[in-house]
């Protein structure tokens, strides 16, 4: 008889696994609600607006994804600066702006410009993992995501395997925020096309005690929106600190899609004052990035014993979710 032995799981791919499971549960949530609101004062301020000189071009009025990813970046650094310090994005617009033309560039997300340009979905979840791990060299980093099936991966950028093929949750919203994760979503318009934006946090009191995020419970989205990104703007540039957006946020149950409404700003740079309403918008796609702590860690293996019946109930397609 031949001895066999298991292969071991690598403790990254591990981590990766398993926060995907856990970003599943009701970990964070209950049926009074959640709210969690992160310090703005983490974040920068990238306007998208000021990414007019590209390797690709003038691509201001597309560039949200890599102007929100740097965002996004800079609060992952800053609630990690004991493991990045601040390599990963810097502590200055001029920095800021840099990482964000790193991350606009045809070998990272190919951000396009011109009416018909931006940035395909499907080359986020690669170009943020090349930038962290390869450019930078930081690989104590874990993704997780939920992206809707309608949204396809063309190779060479196949759907990873930690981005769960589902229309985004309540329960992963909150559970990334419970965890404090960096939190990419993106926003899909009901007349079409779509927008990426920051999430800081949520405040959701569930009215009915349903465990559901009824419209009518009037729960509220903080949002770093690249075009209207700082408190403060001198006349061509944000002079920060970053500024969030208020959202309302519900989930449907006809259409299984996180709903979005919210005032969007009308201009660019230089600011001048003006929004109108986006209505009926979905959240069609989340990502978020973590340097998992000590404490993530404990809860990471506290998690295990019940991993492997998340994964046995979702395979018989029986799982609970908090909506």
């Amino acid at each position: 008889m031949q001895n066999s032995t298991r292969p071991v799981m690598p403790l990254k791919q591990y981590l990766v696994t398993v926060i995907a499971a856990v970003c599943m549960l009701p970990l964070s949530a209950s049926a009074v609600g959640f709210t969690k609101i992160y310090n703005s004062a983490s974040f920068s301020w990238l306007d998208q607006y000021s990414l007019t000189n590209a390797i690709n071009g003038n691509i201001a009025s597309q560039a949200c994804v890599p102007t929100s990813s740097v965002n996004a970046l800079t609060y992952l650094q800053n609630s990690s600066l004991a493991y990045f310090g601040t390599n990963l994005t810097g502590t200055d617009y001029a920095s800021w702006t840099q990482a964000g033309y790193t991350l606009s560039a045809p070998d990272y997300l190919n951000t396009m410009p011109g009416e018909k340009g931006g940035t395909m979905l499907d080359h986020l979840p690669y170009a943020l993992n090349k930038y962290i791990t390869t450019t930078k060299g930081f690989s104590n980093v874990v993704f997780s995501g939920m992206v809707a099936t309608n949204n396809g991966w063309t190779d060479p950028f196949n759907k990873p395997e930690y981005i769960l093929a589902e229309n985004p949750t309540t329960t992963f919203l909150t559970n990334a925020l419970f965890l404090n994760q960096a939190i990419l979503f993106s926003n899909e318009y009901a007349a079409g096309g779509g927008h990426e934006m920051t999430a800081g946090g949520l405040e959701w009191n569930d009215l009915n005690n349903n465990g559901i995020m009824d419209k009518t419970d009037g729960a509220k989205l903080f949002i770093l929106d690249p075009l209207d990104p700082s408190i403060n703007y001198s006349p061509a540039v944000p002079t920060g600190s970053a500024k969030y957006t208020e959202g309302h946020i519900w989930y449907d149950s006809g259409t299984s899609k996180l709903m979005l409404d919210y005032p969007q700003y009308t201009g660019g740079l230089p600011y001048v004052s003006g929004s109108s309403p986006v209505t009926n918008s979905f959240i069609d796609a989340i990502i978020t990035i973590a340097v998992p702590e000590p404490s993530t860690y404990a809860l990471l293996v506290l998690s295990g014993a019940g991993f492997a019946y998340v994964l046995r109930r979702r395979a018989s397609k029986q799982v609970s979710r908090l909506r």
